[in-house]
């Protein structure tokens, strides 16, 4: 009977651990401009916005890794691009021209609130606190003047850490490759 006990919480443990670890991350929003002829997207600067320079890097570093094993040639933002320039539009276009980019994807983080949830194994486990972050990201034309594709991803977390963001980006690179941008 012991050894029984043992081994139902043993699974449910497990079970615990794997519905925490990969079904948070969702994709709430998508869509493309269905007028959009460009084909797939072969050279990408990458702008990710936030206050934080780290969190900035990550999330283009990231997608910058992410989107190089689809085969995309991208440029991170950070390399040209400082902090305080980040909304001077004349600069960005100019350095699209220069690297001959055919597209421009911004990323940002929206808004991280404290959310609860349950694991729905059974009624009468307690409910669990985290917080929810939301990732949207939108990809332009070369000109960075027409609007082709965007997202809204969202991912449930305990405690924040860069890898919270990995799947969020994974979501949204596997959205532009099902919709055959990429």
């Amino acid at each position: 009977m012991k050894k029984k006990i043992i081994f139902r919480s043993a699974l449910a443990i497990i079970f615990l651990v794997a519905l925490n670890s990969c079904a948070r991350t969702t994709l709430r929003y998508t869509w493309k401009d269905n007028t959009y002829q460009g084909g797939t997207l072969k050279k990408v600067l990458i702008i990710g916005v936030d206050q934080q320079q780290t969190v900035r890097r990550f999330l283009e570093d990231e997608f910058a890794r992410q989107l190089k094993s689809k085969k995309t040639d991208v440029v991170p933002s950070y390399i040209f691009l400082p902090q305080e320039k980040m909304l001077d539009k004349e600069m960005i276009v100019s350095k699209i021209n220069e690297l001959e980019m055919d597209a421009v994807l911004v990323v940002w983080l929206g808004d991280t609130k404290e959310s609860f949830y349950s694991y729905n194994t059974n009624p009468s486990q307690a409910v669990s606190s985290g917080y929810n972050l939301v990732l949207q990201a939108r990809i332009f034309k070369e000109r960075f003047d027409e609007l082709i594709w965007e997202a809204l991803s969202e991912t449930m977390f305990e405690r924040y850490s860069e890898d919270v963001l990995k799947p969020l980006i994974t979501t949204i690179v596997k959205d532009l490759h099902d919709k055959r941008l990429l």
